[in-house]
């Protein structure tokens, strides 16, 4: 498994670039999983023997951090910071007093000889940000012909992703063929969260489209899905 880089449209007023960078992890390791796959390790070490140790582990660092020490492990330091204001300088610090701006938080200072490494082993693999609340586009085919991203006006169309249904008698929502300007389709055959038979509008001229779908995700805001690929008018 890798780490996976998605592109995720960049809505940031402080940069020009069309993305940014977004990481998803491939997966989660519970405390159990982990100590399973410690045991497997070519060592003597057993699960019961690796629970006993990680249990201790944390009771003592909890101890030492509790006392104001800066506890340094092979995976990093732990130690506690405080934060707030004070009035006069003989104030009292009362981080558990309700009204108190005064706080007191664990931190944690990753090794940085070992976050070099990690990073120097990293596995990364592309993927795709999903907004879990829009329509989600896959694919763009003809009925007929079964082209893909290629189709003529007048011609149906199948789109298949997720989240895609909307309410066709509103006109804010629907498929839409957007260059410069946009056309919605008036006629569907279909509508289903999975996928939409739609009709390509017959009044469009031959060019590039980028295909949208708007629909009211939650009840009251205009969500919209837009194809990565072009979609060409012939």
């Amino acid at each position: 498994m890798s780490l996976i880089i998605a592109p995720r449209k960049n809505h940031l007023p402080t940069s020009d670039a069309a993305y940014l960078v977004h990481s998803q992890c491939s997966d989660t390791v519970t405390y159990d999983e982990l100590l399973d796959i410690l045991a497997e390790g070519n060592t003597t070490l057993t699960r019961p023997d690796a629970a006993c140790n990680m249990e201790l582990l944390v009771e003592k660092i909890a101890k030492l951090v509790a006392d104001g020490k800066f506890v340094q492990t092979p995976l990093g330091s732990f130690y506690l910071c405080a934060s707030g204001t004070l009035s006069s300088a003989d104030q009292a610090f009362t981080p558990r007093t309700e009204g108190s701006n005064h706080d007191l938080q664990m931190h944690f200072r990753p090794n940085r000889a070992l976050g070099v490494k990690l990073v120097a082993m990293a596995k990364l693999e592309r993927g795709v940000h999903i907004d879990r609340n829009s329509p989600f586009i896959v694919t763009a085919k003809t009925i007929r012909t079964k082209t893909e991203n290629t189709g003529t006006p007048g011609e149906l169309v199948r789109l298949e992703g997720e989240r895609l249904s909307f309410d066709d008698q509103n006109e804010a929502t629907g498929l839409f063929f957007v260059n410069g300007k946009e056309t919605r389709s008036e006629y569907y055959v279909d509508i289903k969260p999975g996928h939409v038979i739609a009709e390509i509008p017959p009044t469009l001229t031959p060019g590039s489209y980028s295909l949208v779908i708007r629909s009211v995700a939650d009840g009251t805001k205009i969500r919209e899905g837009r194809h990565e690929p072009i979609f060409t008018v012939v």
